[in-house]
């Protein structure tokens, strides 16, 4: 649903905005460092909420967003999930 106090020109500004150079410009920076990538997601996921709420529609680019951050944040978790469960185990045989 639109912002109701957003003025026409704000929500036809908002709808003309696309988020797939900020989705690559996104994975561009997971590539070179994790957190970097981590920061730019979160940046960018939360103008285009805001912007989202003013359009009153999804924006392009925007479901590209969450899945980069889910993939990212999962992957990272499984990792040291993955690291530290490794460490558990063999300290467990090395009894």
């Amino acid at each position: 649903m639109a912002t109701p106090n957003a003025s026409e020109m704000e929500r036809a500004m908002a709808r003309s905005k696309s988020y797939v150079s900020s989705a690559i410009i996104t994975l561009i920076a997971y590539a070179v460092f994790w957190l970097p990538g981590v920061i730019f997601n979160i940046m960018y996921l939360n103008e285009a909420r805001r912007n989202q709420k003013i359009a009153g529609q999804s924006l392009p680019g925007v479901g590209c967003l969450w899945i980069l951050l889910i993939i990212n944040v999962v992957w990272v978790g499984g990792l040291c999930l993955l690291l530290t469960g490794g460490a558990g185990l063999s300290a467990m045989g090395g009894r």
